[in-house]
């Protein structure tokens, strides 16, 4: 799903880190569910517009139909 974010904010791409490996063990000791898991049973409306994200202000295949005139109201990133 990391993805679908980079998708939407191509700037993160290069954004440092740092090291996770804490954080990841921690997420493993609490028995956290993964993206996958959240979109399947938590967020139906999320997992729906997965193939409908376009981004309103760049250039290239993700930009959405028409630009930001067609949005969906109160949506960024998803066209009507």
């Amino acid at each position: 799903h990391l993805s679908y974010f980079y998708r939407m904010k191509p700037e993160a791409r290069h954004m440092e880190l740092g090291d996770l490996t804490a954080l990841h063990e921690h997420h493993e000791q609490l028995k956290c569910k993964d993206m996958s898991w959240y979109l399947e049973n938590i967020d139906h409306e999320m997992k729906y517009e997965m193939d409908k994200i376009c981004h309103p202000y760049i250039r290239g295949p993700d930009l959405c139909e028409g630009g930001a005139k067609k949005l969906a109201p109160g949506r960024f990133t998803i066209t009507r």
